[in-house]
């Protein structure tokens, strides 16, 4: 199965159809959230199926209702906003509730900021936004294949020209936020 994973439209939705041009053949997409009715439009712009979770512009304030679960070929896959399990500070809240679903991966929006996380159990992923990036990138997205039962997922950058993997170092990778103090130390000395 070849999967498209997007998070963070917000009302922006022009960039998915080049990405479904430029890589042909998915069977479904993935949206995390920020706005439902984007996967609506998606749907049918692309004619792919669209799974989706609320964010918090959709006024979803509890994990349940910006959470899901969904069965691969490989194992259990962990979707959310991530907004209620506060992944803007760190990754603990989304590895716990996606250990205790029994996913072996997770995926989470609303920082707009793509990241990988591998130092636990669970392999953890932010597609970024492809909207409304706040990574210093063009747009990000991710594509999932499980074809084989492997399960595999690789994060790419919106490009004017071409949609190519990313490069660069944009990609944050086992780093998430620390808490208020750090914040509050960088933050202080203009850093």
């Amino acid at each position: 199965m070849k999967i498209l994973v997007i998070s963070d439209t917000h009302g922006i939705v022009s960039k998915v159809g080049d990405v479904v041009e430029k890589h042909g053949g998915f069977d479904q997409i993935w949206h995390l959230g920020d706005y439902v009715r984007d996967q609506a439009m998606i749907e049918t712009m692309t004619g792919i199926e669209v799974i989706g979770v609320a964010g918090n512009c959709d006024g979803a304030f509890r994990t349940a209702d910006s959470s899901r679960v969904v069965e691969t070929e490989c194992g259990k896959v962990f979707l959310t906003h991530g907004h209620t399990l506060s992944v803007g500070w760190d990754l603990y809240g989304l590895r716990q509730e996606a250990e205790l679903a029994g996913a072996r991966w997770a995926f989470y929006g609303h920082t707009h900021r793509a990241m990988e996380d591998s130092s636990g159990k669970v392999k953890i992923f932010c597609p970024g936004s492809i909207s409304a990036p706040r990574d210093g990138s063009r747009g990000t997205y991710a594509v999932v294949n499980t074809d084989g039962g492997q399960f595999s997922c690789q994060i790419f950058e919106c490009d004017r020209r071409e949609n190519g993997p990313r490069g660069g170092g944009i990609v944050k990778r086992n780093k998430p936020k620390g808490g208020f103090l750090r914040r509050t130390f960088n933050d202080s000395d203009g850093q």
